[in-house]
């Protein structure tokens, strides 16, 4: 803990080099050098009145068991690198695009 004025933070640093750090403009930084589990037995909420920004060096796979909405007030793109294949497929649903 840090209580220098104007300089003022919490940090927690474990010597693998994860740490979780709150800076004294209300910044909080988390470094995770190896997995990251964040298990929720309810729900969860987030708002976010900036942006989110999400940069994956692998590949991401999200599995919904129940159903999925994207609601979107403003565009929505699109953009492959050119590198990869697009596919979509329905193989037991009704194909129907609207």
């Amino acid at each position: 803990m840090d209580d220098t004025p104007g300089h003022e933070r919490l940090h927690w640093y474990h010597r693998t080099g994860t740490f979780t750090e709150m800076h004294p403009s209300g910044i909080k930084v988390d470094k995770i050098v190896n997995d990251y589990y964040n298990i929720v037995l309810g729900s969860q909420f987030a708002h976010i009145e900036g942006t989110d920004c999400i940069t994956i060096d692998g590949q991401q796979q999200v599995f919904v068991k129940g159903g999925k909405i994207d609601r979107i007030d403003g565009p929505y793109n699109i953009n492959m690198s050119g590198k990869g294949n697009f596919s979509l497929s329905n193989p037991e649903g009704d194909n129907t695009i609207s």
